[in-house]
């Protein structure tokens, strides 16, 4: 993609392909320093958030960006607020987390497995 020599990147995850078989294709997004978001196949609910935010017109730009399994995903953006779907005992530590009044700076997923790692302070 051309992309990758046009923008000033500041994140980039890869995630696993959306559909199986010929024709598939994986998914990816970038975050560009100015806070455009380029992406492909992402799962549709980071894809709708997107779009929504696009509408307002004023919206913080996405900093943090993680791809999964099965649909998972997470993005925070420069104002604080996160947006995810994550696997149920992720989503579990997550709320935990925040309930402790901890803030969660970035979930990273792996691509072919439910793991994942959380950064917090």
């Amino acid at each position: 993609e051309r992309i990758f020599s046009e923008v000033d990147i500041h994140r980039v995850a890869f995630g696993s392909s959306i559909s199986e078989g010929i024709g598939a294709s994986a998914s990816w997004i970038v975050i560009g320093k100015d806070g455009s978001v380029f992406y492909r196949n992402i799962p549709q609910g980071l894809h709708d958030t997107l779009n929504a935010r696009d509408m307002e017109e004023t919206h913080a730009a996405p900093c943090e960006v993680s791809l999964g399994v099965s649909g998972s995903y997470f993005m925070r953006f420069l104002d604080g607020s996160v947006d995810y779907n994550l696997p149920k005992f992720a989503a579990d530590v997550f709320e935990k987390l925040e309930s402790q009044g901890l803030l969660i700076r970035n979930v990273s997923l792996h691509v072919d497995t439910v793991d994942c790692l959380m950064r917090f302070q």
